[in-house]
């Protein structure tokens, strides 16, 4: 990702600190009689390739990218715009030594903390072991604009490229965690690093 390697490790901090910025996108309210999507079997979802990385992500069919310019590497939101999720990758190098998921993390939850009201615990930190990945994350609430959301913050690290890391931001209604919840956990969870087609050999003309 060309446009974030110009940070220098110093300002690395900074960088991630302004994953949310003031430009989360929390879920469309005005629906609240539409059903909620459930988690899809794995036929109903979509690929996508996140431009300009080796990483792509599975969304249930129906998500849709955001057609407003956002901040993120990609934001997609449910059919409904009851959920969305951002994704912002980075490379491992441009960290200090000391930084991990787990500060990362700290500082995502610590820069939103910033920008909303009555902000609590809903999810403590905790870490989920996969076959190609760890996937760290904490579910948070907060007030905007009156309203009420849950924001599921992740950190994604891939076993096989460390040096390669998503993070995540996804917003939902707090009174559709439960069937929300399996939805952005499944998103999450399908990253993964894309594999690189394998070139045939051209065979070599002998003129016989």
């Amino acid at each position: 990702m060309s446009k974030k390697i110009i940070f220098a490790v110093g300002l690395s901090l900074l960088a991630i600190a302004g994953c949310d910025s003031d430009t989360t996108t929390e879920p469309n309210d005005a629906n609240a009689a539409e059903q909620q999507e459930k988690k899809p079997p794995a036929k109903n979802i979509i690929t996508v390739a996140i431009p300009e990385s080796a990483v792509n992500v599975d969304f249930p069919k129906g998500w849709y990218e955001n057609p407003d310019e956002y901040p993120y590497d990609l934001q997609y939101f449910s059919k409904n715009q009851r959920m969305n999720t951002g994704v912002f990758l980075y490379d491992t190098g441009d960290f200090a030594a000391e930084i991990d998921a787990d500060a990362i993390l700290a500082l995502q939850i610590e820069d939103l903390e910033s920008k909303r009201d009555n902000f609590e615990e809903i999810q403590a930190v905790t870490k989920t072991e996969l076959d190609d990945k760890t996937v760290t994350t904490a579910v948070f609430s907060g007030e905007k604009d009156s309203s009420r959301f849950y924001y599921k913050f992740a950190v994604i690290e891939f076993i096989e490229n460390p040096d390669q890391l998503a993070v995540t931001l996804q917003v939902a209604i707090p009174s559709e965690w439960d069937k929300s919840k399996p939805v952005l956990e499944a998103i999450t969870e399908s990253m993964v690093i894309a594999a690189v087609p394998e070139t045939e050999t051209p065979t070599e003309d002998t003129g016989e």
